[in-house]
């Protein structure tokens, strides 16, 4: 029932909105050279605690920081030897109750170095976590809620990984467009990581391959992570097969430690293949997606049933395997 939000002072709602509150005094930027090209110097982000009852944390568009631990009644600076820029983000540790992590971007004096830092005490000192991020600015900073030590951070081109909380950063891009990533969240049932761009639209992107690193530890020139169960599709105006735009697929995703063209082919319950195609792989993480239609002939395709499927991946002499299931559309009617 409880909502925040932040201009120049931070108001609470404890009844969804009917009613708002003022809790804090005027945390905005004074007149002066914080303020620079901004109007208003208000609050950019804000960010409540999923550890400590009334801790929040916010940051300015002059580069101040500010904390709350007893629910707004008293807030103190904790900005101390970080930027004066512009607050891209905020959030507060959901594994550490005195970790937070804070972005800046220099973009109004054309700076395009990547400020992101780490506190674990409350805002009282400051690290740096930049480490070998490249050239750009950094706009959200999260938290993955399976694996403390794993970070994700949203920059002007892309998305970005570190297994290790700062230490070294990966790229999540290689798929996706470069794009300013001005927002990210991890949907943790799901286990998908969700991004908002700028004039990009939204992505979605599982996570399976970041939480289990079997092939990793197993190094096997072929791995077939954990296949998610597909929704068949049936739609009562589409007849015949063909265009596959906007219908379900099954997405596999395959680790190989080569590059090659790699024969795929699906198996229904009983063994026998359904579905066989062509897909180049290359090393790393490869998605590639089966269209849940079967072959019924020369040149003849028809949707797949419900039920028990394995995806069989070949590359040279390498294989692996992995069973998923097609499930039933529930809005299909019954005859």
């Amino acid at each position: 029932r409880t909502l925040y939000a932040g201009g120049t002072r931070v108001l609470q709602s404890t009844d969804r909105g009917d009613h708002w509150t003022v809790i804090s005094p005027d945390l905005g930027d004074p007149p002066g050279p914080d303020r620079g090209r901004v109007t208003t110097g208000a609050l950019t982000r804000l960010d409540e605690s999923p550890l400590v009852r009334g801790m929040l944390a916010g940051g300015t568009e002059g580069g101040r920081l500010w904390l709350t631990t007893d629910h707004g009644t008293s807030w103190r600076r904790t900005d101390d030897g970080l930027p004066h820029d512009w607050v891209t983000c905020v959030t507060l540790s959901k594994w550490s109750p005195g970790r937070i992590y804070a972005s800046f971007t220099g973009f109004r004096d054309d700076d395009e170095t990547p400020y992101v830092y780490v506190s674990d005490d409350t805002g009282r000192t400051w690290r740096s976590i930049a480490a070998n991020l490249p050239t750009e600015s950094v706009f959200a900073v999260r938290e993955d809620p399976v694996d403390p030590r794993v970070l994700y951070l949203g920059t002007d081109l892309g998305v970005y990984l570190s297994r290790d909380r700062g230490a070294h950063w990966e790229s999540l891009s290689a798929t996706l467009p470069s794009t300013a990533v001005l927002g990210l969240t991890v949907q943790a049932q799901a286990g998908d990581l969700v991004i908002g761009t700028y004039g990009r639209g939204a992505w979605i992107l599982d996570l399976t391959p970041i939480h289990d690193r079997t092939a990793v530890s197993v190094a096997d020139p072929l791995y077939v992570y954990p296949i998610r169960g597909a929704t068949a599709d049936w739609f009562g105006w589409e007849a015949l097969p063909g265009e596959r735009r906007g219908r379900n697929v099954a997405r596999m995703q395959v680790e190989s430690l080569s590059a090659g063209m790699a024969s795929l082919t699906v198996r229904d319950s009983a063994g026998r293949a359904v579905r066989h195609w062509q897909a180049a792989l290359t090393p790393g993480v490869n998605t590639v997606t089966w269209d849940l239609q079967v072959e019924r002939g020369p040149g003849a395709l028809g949707e797949a049933a419900a039920g028990s499927y394995a995806l069989d991946v070949s590359l040279g002499t390498a294989r692996a395997a992995r069973g998923f299931t097609v499930l039933a559309d529930p809005d299909r009617p019954r005859r």
